[in-house]
């Protein structure tokens, strides 16, 4: 709303005559509707659908485009060598605005190379997690906004990098700007799995590190990361019995709020494994699925069916669909079925029901399993807490740890490192 109100000045003044903004898909609808709320003067084209709509809206006369990072890079992808057609988005622009703009943390990706081929004087970024894991994937971000600024050399000096980019760094914090925003609660619930959930489990862990072992300095981080994707899925569900002792507590946990006037976030990263599981198992609750496999206007009607009946209480949602952007604040309880290893990644879901609008106290609750790779992956997480202060410190809004690098990820199940091998996140 504030980059919003922002533009209207900038159009007003004729300081500028046309723009971009670039979100992800799963806010294209909520930018969309935002722009025609505060700014009905805009003149919004949506850039979307087929190849040949697509380079109809591009040639049609706008204040404002908007479109996603994926149809940014197909429509610029004879730029990127990916592509033999000719460049549909090759327009200059007076202001590009990239919501969430770490998508363009990685500078080997296409959707970053795309960003970089666009023209504009003015260029701002949006985000809450401008740090993800890396300082070098904030260096990438600023070769975007400020060619220049910095180079990858910097990244060995995170005083430096900060120093350089505090004069462009605006941040909205809430205890500045919302005094009266109601508390966030959180807490972790540990459970023990169901007897066909342990036996499964351990069947799991012990083919598998048996596998591993197996393939000797062949095995590489990915084997490792299969496997662990595997056996979080059996400490949510187990695919067999369907036993599981976090659909239990969460029943539970639900019982109240179906009484009340609260209404609930469940996340999981697992779409199919998991919220496509749990969706006809908690059919009293008539939830609504909010995963990628949506389309824009699905997207949009469930969230403004949840937003606005009372009879929708309960909202699944894949972290990587539901997890940016959405504003949600209808719910008041959140629920991590699972979680990544990337802590911004929870504090972004969670960021969906508490902020702007939310009347109520906000109850997060993280559900993990006892003696998994759940409570070996939050051991470390504990126990390694070396914050990326040192750069964003006060600058952002968001705590970020380190993620997991590649001893402790191969350490999780003993396992010996190929000396060969090199991973970088």
């Amino acid at each position: 709303m504030q980059t919003i109100v922002t533009l209207k000045l900038l159009f007003r003044r004729g300081d500028i005559a046309n723009g971009l903004i670039l979100c992800p898909k799963s806010v294209l609808g909520d930018w969309e509707k935002k722009l025609k709320d505060w700014a009905p003067e805009i003149r919004v084209e949506k850039v979307r659908g087929s190849k040949e709509q697509r380079e109809i809206t591009w040639k049609t006369p706008a204040h404002i485009y908007l479109t996603t990072y994926e149809s940014l890079r197909q429509d610029l992808g004879n730029s990127l060598g990916i592509s033999d057609s000719p460049d549909i988005a090759k327009k200059e622009f007076d202001i590009a605005i990239l919501d969430e703009i770490q998508k363009i943390k990685n500078p080997g990706a296409d959707v970053t190379k795309a960003a970089r081929h666009l023209v504009a004087p003015r260029k701002w970024g949006l985000s809450g997690t401008p740090l993800e894991n890396r300082t070098e994937e904030l260096i990438s971000i600023f070769a975007f906004l400020k060619p220049g600024l910095l180079i990858y050399d910097d990244a060995q000096q995170p005083l430096k990098v900060k120093a350089a980019i505090k004069p462009f760094f605006l941040r909205r914090r809430k205890a500045d700007v919302l005094d009266d925003l109601p508390e966030k609660n959180c807490d972790e619930v540990w459970l023990e799995l169901s007897d066909d959930q342990r036996r499964a489990y351990d069947r799991a862990e012990k083919e598998g590190v048996f596998s591993l072992n197996n393939q000797g300095d062949s095995v590489t981080v990915q084997h490792v990361l299969a496997l662990i994707t595997k056996l979080k899925q059996i400490c949510n569900i187990e695919p067999v019995s369907g036993e599981s002792c976090k659909l239990e507590y969460l029943i539970d946990q639900l019982e109240e709020i179906k009484g009340q006037d609260d209404k609930a976030l469940i996340f999981s990263q697992y779409s199919n494994k998991t919220l496509n599981l749990l969706e006809p198992k908690l059919r009293q609750f008539r939830p609504r699925l909010y995963d990628g496999s949506l389309s824009d206007s699905n997207r949009d009607k469930i969230i403004d069916e949840f937003q606005n009946k009372d009879d929708c209480k309960i909202l699944l949602m894949s972290v990587k669909a539901g997890g940016l952007g959405l504003t949600l604040t209808r719910a008041n309880f959140v629920f991590h079925f699972d979680l990544w290893w990337n802590p911004a990644v929870a504090a972004q879901a969670e960021g969906r029901a508490h902020r702007i609008g939310q009347k109520k106290t906000v109850y997060v609750t993280s559900l993990f399993t006892i003696n998994t790779i759940e409570e070996k992956i939050q051991t470390l997480l504990k126990r390694k807490k070396e914050l990326f202060d040192r750069v964003i410190d006060d600058l952002s809004d968001t705590n970020l740890s380190v993620t997991l690098g590649e001893d402790e990820l191969f350490g999780l199940f003993d396992l010996r490192k190929p000396k060969q091998k090199r991973y970088s996140n």
